[in-house]
């Protein structure tokens, strides 16, 4: 039989907050987080308006408190 009153749990439900958007190469999104993230992403999970025009990247990928999203048509981020 377990005892209730000696279980806790503490939960994390603050979400990230995105602290910095890098381009490279004016074809790579970079996004930084003030928190670690988890899980996965999928380049289909990602749309990005650009002057209002929806995009896709070719590719996306979580590491530590960074999102990088990539393979976007050449100049897409250009100014």
């Amino acid at each position: 039989q377990t005892n209730a009153q000696n279980l806790s749990a503490s939960l994390h439900t603050s979400a990230a907050v995105l602290s910095r958007a890098d381009v490279t190469n004016a074809t790579t999104l970079t996004l930084t987080f003030d928190k670690t993230l988890g899980g996965s992403i999928a380049t289909g999970d990602v749309t990005v308006l650009v002057n209002g025009a929806a995009k896709t990247p070719g590719a996306a990928a979580i590491s530590s408190n960074t999102v990088l999203l990539s393979g976007f048509a050449a100049n897409t981020f250009a100014s």
